[in-house]
């Protein structure tokens, strides 16, 4: 099934299709998409990104798995196959979802990007830690540029969105349950090293950016694309690299 209408969208919600579909025993799922997400003035809680590509995601989803089990409970992954690049947060938003998307359409002009993968570890290096995070190298600058381009394109319809963030490029696998402490961290690293994560390296590409509404509870986030712009060179009427 390929996008063929901006009515489309997919569901992520910790490892489980939210609609029965013909694909409704893998994470990502397509379904009808409402006129609305939460309903007219309702806030919503929004961020543009670029989900990578489905072998990936499964193989990092599997990893995550793993590295929670074997570091009894101090980490809480991302949503199963969910793993994503973020490119600009917009945080709660009241603004009709078409108006972002009518202003992010320009972007599909961007070519696609080649990305590497690799060497995970925790964030930040001091302190308390926040986050097992995956290295992305990126030698045009492709993602800085994008990501500006994103924040350039949205910011006269959210003036209050701030300044572009300049953030290394990351791919957060997990984060840390709340009060870990330094020495969880040590062992959270020596865990990188003994499952290989600490040295694994891949690559992948950057073929499109989506719209995502992030749902927030005491289970964890879930996250829904409400929109996805292919990138150069990507057909919206065939099927997806990562579908």
């Amino acid at each position: 099934m390929g996008f063929r209408s901006p009515r489309l969208h997919e569901i992520i919600s910790n490892g489980h299709a939210s609609l029965p579909t013909r694909h409704a025993n893998a994470a990502l799922a397509l379904a009808p998409s409402p006129g609305t997400t939460d309903g007219p003035g309702v806030p919503v809680r929004l961020f543009v990104a670029s989900l990578l590509s489905a072998v990936i995601r499964r193989q990092l989803s599997s990893l995550g798995r793993e590295l929670e089990r074997a570091t009894g409970g101090l980490l809480r992954p991302v949503p199963e196959n969910s793993e994503h690049l973020t490119h600009v947060f917009l945080g709660e938003r009241r603004e009709p979802v078409e108006d972002l998307l009518s202003a992010l359409a320009p972007i599909s002009c961007f070519a696609r990007l080649p990305i590497g993968l690799g060497r995970a570890g925790v964030f930040p290096g001091r302190g308390r830690p926040r986050l097992v995070c995956l290295q992305v190298s990126d030698p045009s600058d492709g993602l800085q540029v994008l990501a500006a381009a994103v924040h350039q394109r949205l910011s006269p319809l959210l003036p209050d969105l701030g300044g572009h963030s300049s953030k290394t490029p990351h791919v957060t696998l997990a984060r840390f349950r709340r009060g870990a402490r330094r020495r969880d961290a040590s062992a959270v690293e020596a865990q990188l090293t003994r499952s290989g994560l600490a040295t694994w390296v891949g690559s992948d590409t950057v073929a499109a950016i989506e719209l995502i509404q992030s749902r927030l509870s005491a289970a964890g986030a879930s996250y829904e694309v409400l929109h996805r712009i292919p990138l150069a060179g990507v057909d919206p009427g065939r099927p997806a690299p990562d579908a």
